[in-house]
């Protein structure tokens, strides 16, 4: 689950003269567990700005979730955004407001902690194989959960082509800014087991150990996913409707190819995906819940938890035995070369 906790910061900037702030702000996050302040972010954010960037404690507010109120505040200051993270406010009392908004959705994401701390210990406790009979709730949560998987679908496919596009632009060798870089990764040696098991399948056998390891699955009934038609809800409407919209603009933006409005396009698509995985998270964990310790709800879901016992091959131990034949199934090292799509939220500055 992604219920990530961090900081909501609000970079202001001052101006050339240094005199005063200038009504542009940045709204980012950083999260927790990556271990890095709003205060390092600025001084990361810094590198490539003529302005000086200013934070305060005031304008920090700390969160739970805090990848999906980021995507809600960058929603709902569309209007006032400049480009990427930058967005303007005119006066003190709209960037007040914004702050409110941030400590209002903060204050919800922790009403819905111990949802997401039941169905973590659930996670790891096992299924009794009982059904449990399904009330109106858990069908909303159902229909609520096939919608918002089909939100989050279109999302992944309305930023392929944009994606597609950019790293085309970028292998023309067209200059694409920050938007796009290439790399290369190498994959270490790896033990070919297949051709291994293959080509000595009794000295394969000879190998096999036991091993313990922890199942769980849930799933939908595929009754409820054929019977929900997702296109009367809407949740689902609007997204597609925010999606044809920026799928006009792509076009608009392709001849020629326009890479900052692209790659504001291609974080607008990201937000409405984080935005319904969001949703997506908060109606399982509520089915997750419902299920309890049970198999799952009748004609709803499923949740198969339970400690699976199979046979793996004990590379460690048959290295050791056999060195030089385990040398001989070694894979080769492989060097890849890859494009990257960046999808830094800056701004041009003046």
């Amino acid at each position: 689950m992604s219920y990530n906790s961090g900081e909501i910061y609000f970079i202001r900037e001052q101006s050339h003269s240094g005199s005063d702030l200038t009504p542009l702000v940045k709204i980012g996050l950083v999260r927790q567990h990556e271990g890095r302040s709003s205060y390092e972010r600025v001084q990361e954010h810094q590198t490539g700005n003529p302005r000086t960037l200013v934070l305060t404690d005031r304008n920090i507010i700390f969160t739970d979730a805090v990848d999906h109120v980021e995507a809600q505040l960058h929603r709902r200051f569309a209007p006032n955004r400049i480009s990427g993270e930058w967005f303007e406010f005119n006066t003190s009392s709209e960037l007040d407001a914004a702050l409110a908004d941030a400590k209002g959705l903060a204050a919800e994401m922790s009403k819905l902690r111990p949802l997401f701390e039941q169905a973590k210990i659930l996670q790891v406790t096992p299924d009794d194989g009982e059904i449990a009979d399904a009330s109106e709730d858990d069908l909303m949560n159902a229909t609520d959960l096939l919608i918002a998987k089909e939100r989050v679908k279109i999302c992944k496919t309305a930023k392929k082509p944009i994606e597609e596009l950019i790293k085309k632009t970028f292998e023309s060798g067209v200059n694409v800014g920050t938007a796009a870089k290439s790399g290369t990764k190498t994959f270490v040696s790896k033990f070919d087991e297949a051709k291994f098991k293959q080509d000595y399948p009794e000295q394969y056998d000879e190998f096999l150990i036991k091993s313990s390891s922890w199942y769980q699955r849930f799933y939908l009934d595929s009754k409820i996913a054929k019977s929900t038609d997702v296109k009367k809800f809407r949740a689902f409407n609007e997204t597609q409707n925010e999606i044809t919209r920026i799928d006009t603009q792509t076009i608009n933006m392709s001849s020629p190819v326009k890479i900052n409005g692209l790659n504001d396009l291609l974080l607008e698509i990201t937000q409405l995906q984080v935005i319904a995985e969001w949703d997506q998270e908060v109606a399982e964990a509520k089915l997750k819940q419902a299920c309890g310790t049970q198999l799952g709800i009748k004609n709803i879901c499923k949740w198969q938890r339970s400690d699976k016992i199979k046979s793996v091959f004990d590379t460690e131990s048959f290295s050791k035995k056999n060195p030089e034949q385990y040398i001989d199934y070694l894979l080769d090292p492989v060097t890849k070369t890859y494009i990257r799509l960046t999808n830094v939220k800056t701004r041009t500055s003046n």
